[in-house]
């Protein structure tokens, strides 16, 4: 019943009628153990003559008082498991496997990562890391940049190909991949006069490998755009990937980071739930 290796599904209505407890031949249920203890026998609700209408023991004795929370210790233990198990289902993240890298900023105030443009972060990955796509999904306030286009991520390959984005200093955003003399390019221009300088946007940046073609995409919070090029590359072959800076930790963006998931897939279903959890913990 408790236990991780035994679960199994149940209506709430058969879990609280569970006899959970028995007591000098008084059987009791969960249903009942909660509302002994949480109704009637804590803080300020405290009634004995109440408890005992619901079941008849002695309630001064220690035993009955170690049974009840013996009970409700595994009670407790039971609900975790099972809202653990709904959590993971509600989760808007894919399996963890899947991650290349998760940060979130817990307390936003807090914990939010403050890049300048000479400070970065890398991170190198193991030999055959090896995915056919990667997505990027942030939740950031641009700084003032320094330059005309700062680096905001940018990653290594073994191949010697690399992928980057890249923020300008009016707001709008660049993603390319190049290798060699070879390079393509996806931007996104806002001629509007409004620019997210100095505003907590979400941004969404993917490569994927799409047969003979390579598909980019960009979303800047809801402006997106997206180009499949004729352009063949072989799987993605992580080495490292720098965060906030070029691969020589040069020419980096400033900006407040909230959050920032990459992932080695570019699942729609995945990403607009990802993005949909943004907005609701950190854009409302």
């Amino acid at each position: 019943m408790f236990s991780r290796d035994a679960a199994f599904s149940s209506t709430l209505d058969n879990f609280l009628s569970f006899t959970i407890l028995e007591i000098n031949g008084v059987r009791i249920s969960i249903r009942e153990v909660i509302k002994l203890v949480a109704n009637n026998l804590g803080g300020v609700h405290f009634d004995t003559h109440a408890a005992t209408q619901i079941a008849p023991i002695e309630f001064k004795k220690d035993e009955t008082v170690r049974a009840l929370r013996l009970a409700m210790f595994h009670i407790a233990k039971a609900t975790s498991a099972g809202v653990e198990e709904l959590a993971s289902l509600c989760s808007p993240f894919p399996d963890y496997n899947e991650f290349l890298g998760h940060y979130s900023a817990g307390d936003q105030k807090a914990h939010v990562l403050h890049f300048e443009s000479h400070q970065w972060m890398e991170v190198q990955y193991p030999e055959n890391t090896r995915t056919s796509a990667i997505s990027i999904l942030a939740v950031l306030e641009p700084l003032p940049q320094e330059r005309k286009l700062s680096t905001l991520i940018s990653f290594a390959l073994r191949d010697l190909s690399g992928f980057e984005v890249a923020l300008s200093s009016e707001g709008d955003v660049k993603a390319f991949y190049s290798r060699g003399k070879k390079r393509i390019d996806l931007r996104l221009d806002d001629q509007r006069k409004i620019r997210p300088i100095g505003k907590r946007v979400y941004l969404k940046f993917s490569i994927e490998k799409n047969g003979l073609n390579t598909l980019l995409e960009i979303d800047l919070h809801g402006r997106k755009k997206k180009e499949s090029f004729e352009y063949p590359i072989g799987d993605l072959d992580l080495q490292r990937c720098v965060i906030g800076g070029r691969q020589n930790g040069k020419l980096g963006a400033g900006f407040l980071l909230s959050e920032l998931c990459i992932l080695s897939k570019n699942d729609s279903i995945t990403n607009d739930n990802i993005i949909r959890y943004f907005q609701y913990r950190y854009l409302r």
